[in-house]
């Protein structure tokens, strides 16, 4: 029975000293310093274009499927309250 306890606060002390303390350690950079900004080519009059299914369900066995093409299109820039230059994302829909 001491035995089995000895194993079992030896077992609880590794796993506190694998943790470790985080404040040894340096933060990881990010892996996107732009926040975002590389996730759309942000130049006024580029554009996507998407081939969209969507399925929209009203309640167990009643949907509709929707197909047709999106685009998104940069728009023109504007200065946000934090004095950074936004764009406008216009988004458009068509059936074919």
């Amino acid at each position: 029975m001491n035995l089995k306890v000895w194993f079992q606060v030896l077992v609880v002390l590794a796993v506190v000293y694998a943790c470790g303390n985080a404040a040894d350690e340096a933060p990881e950079p990010p892996l996107d310093p732009d926040l975002g900004k590389s996730y759309f080519f942000l130049k006024e009059g580029k554009y996507r274009e998407y081939n969209v299914l969507e399925i929209r369900y009203y309640a167990v066995d009643i949907s509709d499927t929707f197909q047709y093409q999106l685009r998104e299109e940069v728009g023109d820039p504007f200065t946000n309250n934090t004095g950074k230059t936004s764009y406008f994302i216009n988004r458009y829909i068509r059936n074919d």
